[in-house]
């Protein structure tokens, strides 16, 4: 089965990425991150929409980024991390 989900963030999206320890490694609030996995490239980054393959639990087309590019990208504050 597919589960279709979608979330309107308003502009408060919060992401904290953390070390296989929990420690915060960065933090951010604001727009959804332009993943074409994840959300919706006509929204203005508001919404967060994906579709969630319940037989794997993976997100459906999923781009794999390394932990580098990630936290390159939000300690920036861009939400283009698809185009490193």
């Amino acid at each position: 089965m597919i589960l279709s989900i979608c979330a309107k963030c308003s502009d408060q999206c919060s992401i904290i990425a953390k070390d296989k320890d929990g420690k915060v490694l960065v933090e951010r609030d604001g727009y959804v991150p332009d993943l074409p996995w994840l959300s919706v490239p006509s929204s203005g980054g508001d919404y967060i929409e994906f579709d969630l393959d319940t037989d794997t639990g993976k997100i459906v087309g999923h781009k794999k980024l390394s932990d580098k590019t990630i936290l390159k990208r939000l300690k920036e504050g861009i939400n283009h991390l698809d185009t490193l």
